[in-house]
């Protein structure tokens, strides 16, 4: 779900856009995917936020396997899909879903790896008004038992949610 501005001089970008059209360089990653993206496009003066977006993002599903919500100022890890899917199924819960407030892009090095093994922890929370917020988002290193793994956590975090795609269909 795109929510960009349409206010003139609006500095917002098109979140699908190679440098060169796929007209003329069609092996870009953006080019040789494209046929699995779909787009759903809202002026953001009338896009009621995130949330709504959320909502409207969910309904772009076409039954595929996995769904993943991210926030689009996110960067991923080198091989993110392979390692979600994996931490998944070791959940052995066809209904799990892994989530949280991802770490900070600094965290990434130039080849996509992460640069140390830690994981952000939603531990603490207080309602502002009817929303609740996050007290903290500390990253902590996990201990040997529990890496590559997910853990349990009372929380869910808007940042980033991976699943079996069939939950926005369960748990609209």
């Amino acid at each position: 779900v795109q929510q960009n501005s349409a206010i003139e001089g609006s500095t917002d970008k098109e979140c699908i856009r190679t440098e060169v059209p796929c007209s003329e360089k069609p092996d870009q990653l953006l080019c040789r995917f494209a046929k699995n993206i779909r787009v759903h496009m809202v002026q953001a003066e009338e896009s009621l936020g995130p949330t709504f977006g959320r909502h409207r993002a969910d309904r772009l599903y076409w039954g595929e396997t996995y769904a993943l919500q991210v926030d689009a100022h996110s960067t991923m890890l080198k091989n993110w899909d392979e390692e979600a899917i994996l931490q998944h199924k070791r959940t052995r819960n066809d209904y799990a879903v892994m989530t949280n407030y991802p770490s900070d892009v600094q965290a990434i090095d130039e080849n996509g790896v992460a640069k140390w093994q830690s994981t952000p922890m939603m531990c603490a929370s207080h309602f502002e008004g009817e929303m609740l917020r996050f007290d903290s988002n500390l990253e902590m290193k996990m201990p040997q038992r529990l890496q590559g793994s997910p853990v349990l956590q009372p929380f869910w975090g808007a940042g980033a949610s991976f699943s079996r795609g069939h939950r926005l269909i369960r748990v609209p």
